[in-house]
């Protein structure tokens, strides 16, 4: 069988709006898969459980882009040299 018609049996047209609607997929953990949330723009619109998800996808994507500049500008290792030499950082290493 040709490769789209086999797409067609497997139904993947019904299971991409299925995923892209927010449905509970995951019948492992019976949750929405919202992979589609991560490359949304800001003001889309994915709801799961009747709740737009999309501004807490940006809201951690924006901790992991700050998290990245400091890392890519030397800022995150100057701070914990910084704590290293006035002894806070091994205060805290000690916890």
């Amino acid at each position: 069988m040709p490769w789209p018609f086999r797409l067609q049996a497997a139904h993947l047209k019904e299971k991409i709006n299925r995923m892209y609607s927010g449905e509970h997929i995951n019948s492992m953990e019976n949750r929405s898969v919202l992979h589609v949330a991560l490359r949304a723009s800001r003001d889309a619109v994915i709801c799961s459980d009747g709740k737009n998800v999309v501004p807490d996808v940006w809201n951690v994507l924006d901790k992991i882009r700050d998290f990245s500049e400091r890392v890519c500008s030397g800022a995150l290792i100057m701070d914990c040299c910084s704590l290293y030499q006035t002894g806070i950082f091994n205060a805290w290493v000690a916890e």
